[in-house]
């Protein structure tokens, strides 16, 4: 609402939260890094999942190219 075009440098601990699931993968919603091993996202993002079928990306702005953080 009222927002404008996004730098990557504005908020270098934005990730995506991503959904493995019998389709592939998926962006399920956007999170926050919290200190070097925590993620907070939406509770409805992981409704329904397992903490197994995530994986958190990083390091830009097109979902596409993100990289995968390693577990």
């Amino acid at each position: 609402m009222g927002g404008g075009e996004a730098d990557a440098a504005t908020a270098p601990y934005q990730v995506s939260v991503v959904v493995s699931g019998w389709h592939g993968d998926y962006h399920a919603c956007g999170g926050v890094l919290v200190g070097t091993k925590s993620v907070v996202t939406a509770a409805q993002c992981t409704d329904g999942h397992k903490a197994g079928d995530f994986k958190v990306k990083y390091g830009g702005l097109d979902r596409t190219r993100l990289r995968a953080v390693p577990q």
